[in-house]
């Protein structure tokens, strides 16, 4: 899982295929500014729930919108990419907020970085380990 602000600063040149798994090198992390302890992170396909599979959505993305955007040629997501997401959370969110609210939950908590804790807790609570 990575931060909004690296995933909106991924170019496609650091996304390669790798065996059965996507492969994407960050340059630069929040605790690596350096870049020398920088590492691939894997992402692999969910074919038995396509709904939530990351490859299967960069697909879609990439056909639906164009590999390259006029502008931010190298990169992935386009410029502004966490502002966008991040708005488009806000707007979804006052839009459910009564479900929000009927689950104990307020609308001020729930910001981008909520989708990394919220994996974490579920990963660390599942019988096996993630």
């Amino acid at each position: 899982m990575a931060r909004a602000v690296s995933a909106s600063t991924l170019r496609y040149e650091h996304v390669s295929w790798k065996n059965d798994a996507l492969e994407i090198q960050y340059g630069v992390m929040k605790n690596d500014q350096d870049g020398h302890m920088s590492f691939a992170r894997h992402v692999y396909a969910n074919p038995l729930n396509p709904e939530i599979c990351p490859v299967l959505s960069l697909g879609v993305l990439l056909f639906t919108r164009g590999a390259n955007l006029p502008g931010s040629p190298s990169l992935v997501f386009g410029y502004n990419a966490k502002e966008h997401f991040s708005t488009w959370l806000r707007n979804t969110c006052s839009n459910s907020e009564d479900d929000i609210v009927s689950m104990g939950l307020a609308i001020s908590d729930i910001g981008t970085h909520s989708f990394r804790k919220d994996v974490a807790s579920s990963l660390s609570n599942c019988p096996g380990g993630p």
